[in-house]
């Protein structure tokens, strides 16, 4: 094992590497890429060294501490305080200096243990000179390159690829001796690339000269036939033969029988040519060979005009016997080519002329399809154009003229448009695709109810006829409601004008429902009916308090039902409109409301169903939510709304008089007289000061204090007591002041705007104290009382807090601020210590301390960081 290196092999996308040896210092720590001394960085932590850059797959990598053996880490001179940490730190440098050379020579050549051989421990050997005696080591380059007694074989074999080597493996002595000679070159021995003839079918052309070769070349195209011909019995062989070349071309592609060869058998050339004359009439012949005898004699009789008349007729006898006696001509005739009305149909047109112009009042004129067109077009246009279909693919394939209203009669389903347009594909017919434009903003990436009708104008103007597929543009016109909608809201503003009225008064009015809503001009009041009073009540709206749980918000800042000290924004299940409508307490904490959907800095914001805190709440911490209502109003009573039966008032009163509880069990009111006999009414002018009025404790009467106890001043606004009293408030955790008598005739203690005085008794400081868990357990401060004869100091504070360990000092002048603590004495010349520890102390590995001895230890010391005694 190693001791101050470790070699990895890199993976891809790597570059942290553990560092799994103790160093003094960063510095000490080193790696080498592929032997490249490399830059790094000690991250995420110092034991992980982060390459800047992936060296790639399979590279090695070598992390090691180098231990500097040129200079000593820790100098020692005359008189120096020995810690710990530096003895270690000189210690560790002799250590892993030591440990770094035992790895240098385990990296060096060693004996094999396991052979006692000398070896490198699968390292390479580098810097390596060239030999010059026979049992010298040569490099892998001096093999190659060095001239050797068989320096081209060798060199061949050297560098050939490694796919040639191993055909070159593969083969026996007996194949390399075969080749052993052969003077054959590359492209001759490819010719037998693909050879499957044997041994015996190759030596055929054993001899053949270039001639010969010449001659099979010229065959080749004739092999079948040659094959042919060898195959062929001998006598059919002597009879070819016997052909002259004239011959053998004579029945060259015939395709005849022997059978039909032997029709010929003695025709001359006479008969041939009159063969050749008939053959283009042997249909002819074979009809007229088939005739009647009368009708062979009839057609002899025929001229040649006659017969070609007859050529081609189909008629039968009696349709040639209905021409008899027509004196009309052929030009006539022909007017009734194509005609297939019957005598009704034609005496439909008996007496009617043509019109090119529609005449409403005629009944004897025909017009024609160009005056029916202009009468449509011109009635049409007078609409500004209209055609109604059934549904969006049911456009006209020819698009209407520009601005003709298109109305669909229903949308269907899935009607949904992508921005503010639509685009259906074949909709007016195939590769005619319909794109409408102009949706207003509240359809922009909407659906359309189903049932719903649609308007659309014609916009050929800006259409596209020629590409594949077409596209008719069209512009929204309007949406046409559903029957069903239209009747619905047509009975709700029915309902609702029977249901909602606004009269001048609400007295004598009439007609009157269960719930029927009026507002009173003269009253400025809404009023519903009720049926049980037969009265109008006035209508008010009180607002609900609910309280509000929390669930998960999916998104930034929550991902959570509950506080969990990351979340910061929640569901709330009852979310107001505003964020002062929430009454929100977290661990006993009112927190401000915000306005703005943001995270605030403060408190919370609303936004949505969402309410967000400006910090996430710690895990667990407890809360409620409430929710005010919108209106939150107290219902206002109606005038004259209670009356004094309600208030159980026994009589009926008169002016001045007040209302008091009437004595018995029978309770109530009753008007009552002031007795003005036994209140006195103060003169403020002269009498400033006057006296609280109390309940006693006894008799529950109330009377006023007239001793000197505690006295008002109407004209200053203070109130001014005798004495502070030291009534004990057991564990209210009051702050009480001593009893402070007023002997020396000062006052005792006010407040006012000037801040709080105390005043001491005669023989005594004041102080000012701080309870604990009782008025018996406090701090506090107390006054120099009696000893302070003369003269005022108040003292100044600091506007902020200081750092640890500082003290207030003062200027001289009152003024307070916070100061680094000293102990000097002798003007600042010397720090004193005592030479005895009696309490146990513990010095942190981050502090340090030094002591003037000898010290006596009394105590435990806890050394983790430095102390020095001199």
């Amino acid at each position: 094992m190693a001791y101050s290196y470790q070699i990895y092999t890199a993976i891809t996308g790597q570059t942290d590497f553990a560092i799994p040896f103790n160093y003094i210092k960063e510095a000490h720590v080193k790696v080498y890429v592929n032997y490249v001394d490399t830059s790094f960085t000690f991250e995420p932590n110092k034991t992980t060294a982060r390459l800047a850059s992936a060296p790639g797959n399979g590279v090695r990598v070598e992390v090691r501490r180098i231990t500097p053996l040129d200079n000593v880490l820790v100098d020692y001179a005359d008189g120096s305080t020995l810690t710990a940490t530096d003895l270690d730190t000189s210690n560790l440098q002799h250590q892993y200096n030591a440990q770094e050379v035992d790895d240098a020579l385990k990296q060096g050549i060693s004996i094999d243990g396991a052979t006692g051989q000398p070896t490198l421990n699968n390292q390479r050997l580098t810097n390596v000179l060239d030999p010059t005696a026979a049992q010298d080591a040569a490099t892998k380059n001096y093999v190659d390159t060095t001239t050797q007694p068989v320096d081209a074989e060798l060199t061949e074999l050297a560098t050939m690829a490694s796919a040639t080597a191993s055909s070159l493996a593969d083969l026996t002595q007996a194949e390399v001796q075969i080749l052993d000679g052969a003077t054959v070159t590359t492209d001759e021995l490819n010719k037998l690339d693909g050879v499957t003839a044997t041994t015996a079918e190759i030596n055929y052309v054993d001899g053949v000269t270039s001639n010969v070769q010449t001659q099979l070349d010229a065959k080749q195209p004739l092999d079948a036939e040659l094959t042919e011909l060898a195959t062929m019995s001998s006598d059919t062989a002597a009879a070819l033969a016997d052909l002259t070349q004239a011959e053998v071309q004579l029945v060259d592609g015939a395709t005849l029988s022997t059978t039909e060869l032997n029709y010929v058998d003695g025709v001359t050339s006479a008969i041939q040519t009159q063969l050749d004359g008939k053959q283009p009439l042997d249909a002819d012949l074979t009809s007229l060979s088939s005739c009647q005898s009368g009708a062979a004699v009839n057609l002899a009789l025929l001229t040649s005009g006659e017969v070609a008349v007859l050529d081609g007729a189909t008629l039968s006898t009696n349709e040639l016997n209905t021409l008899t006696g027509i004196t009309s001509t052929t030009a006539e005739l022909n007017k009734l080519d194509g005609v297939t009305s019957t005598t009704a149909n034609l005496n439909v047109v008996s007496g009617m002329t043509k019109a090119t112009s529609l005449t409403s009042n005629s009944d004897t004129e025909l017009p024609t399809s160009k005056a029916v067109a202009d009468h449509v077009t011109s009635v049409v246009n007078a609409l500004g154009g209209f055609v109604a279909i059934n549904g969006p693919t049911n456009f006209p394939a020819t698009q209407p003229a520009q601005g003709v209203v298109v109305s669909i009669k229903d949308v269907g389903s899935g009607f949904t448009t992508s921005s503010n347009e639509i685009t259906i594909t074949n909709g007016a017919g195939t590769n005619k695709n319909v794109r409408i434009t102009g949706f207003p903003s509240e359809y922009a990436a909407a659906t359309l109810v189903d049932d719903t009708g649609l308007q659309v104008t014609s916009d050929i103007t800006n259409s596209d006829t020629s590409s594949t597929p077409q596209v008719h543009r069209y512009v929204y016109h309007k949406q046409l409601a559903k029957e069903s909608d239209v009747k619905s809201l047509s009975d709700d503003i029915n309902d609702f004008n029977a249901r909602y009225r606004v009269v001048d008064t609400i007295t004598g009015l009439g007609d009157n429902d269960e719930g029927d809503l009026v507002y009173a001009k003269d009253t400025d009041k809404m009023m519903v009916y009720d049926s049980t009073t037969s009265a109008y009540k006035e209508v008010q709206s009180v607002g609900s308090f609910n309280i509000n749980t929390l669930s998960s918000y999916n998104g930034t800042g929550g991902n959570s039902a509950s506080f969990n000290g990351t979340a910061y924004r929640f569901v709330l299940s009852n979310p107001p409109t505003l964020a002062q409508q929430l009454i929100c307490s977290v661990n006993g904490v009112l927190q401000k409301p915000n306005t703005g959907t943001g995270q605030p800095s403060e408190g919370f914001a609303i936004n949505g169903s969402s309410i967000l805190f400006s910090d996430p709440p710690a895990n667990g911490a407890d809360f409620f939510i409430i929710t005010l209502g919108s209106a939150v109003n107290v219902a206002t009573v109606s005038d004259e709304g209670i009356s004094e039966a309600k208030l159980h008032i026994s009589n009926a009163g008169t002016n001045g008089q007040f209302l008091q509880k009437q004595s018995g069990t029978s309770g109530g009111l009753t008007w009552a007289d002031v007795n003005t006999s036994t209140i006195p009414v103060a003169n403020e002018a002269t009498d400033a000061e006057c006296f609280p009025v109390f309940t006693t404790a006894a008799t529950g009467d109330q009377a006023p204090k007239t001793n000197t106890g505690l006295i008002y001043n109407s004209n200053t606004g203070y109130f001014k007591a005798a004495s502070y009293g030291s009534t004990t408030q057991s564990g209210n955790g009051f702050t009480w002041m001593g009893p402070g008598s007023t002997s020396s005739g000062t006052n005792a203690g006010y407040l006012d705007h000037n801040g709080i005085l105390l005043s001491g008794t005669s023989s005594g400081a004041c102080s000012l104290r701080f309870c604990g868990n009782t008025e018996s357990v406090y701090v506090g401060f107390k006054s120099a009382g009696s000893a302070l004869t003369s003269g005022t100091i108040l003292w100044t504070l600091p506007t902020a807090d200081g750092s640890n360990g500082q003290a207030l000092t003062t200027n001289g002048s009152s003024t307070l601020s916070w100061s680094d603590v000293s102990s000097t004495s002798g003007d600042g010349t010397m720090y004193k210590n005592t030479l005895t520890i009696s309490n146990d102390v513990t010095i942190a590995a981050t502090e340090g301390a030094h002591s003037v001895g000898p010290i006596t230890n009394n105590a435990t010391v806890t050394v983790n960081g430095r102390w020095v005694i001199s």
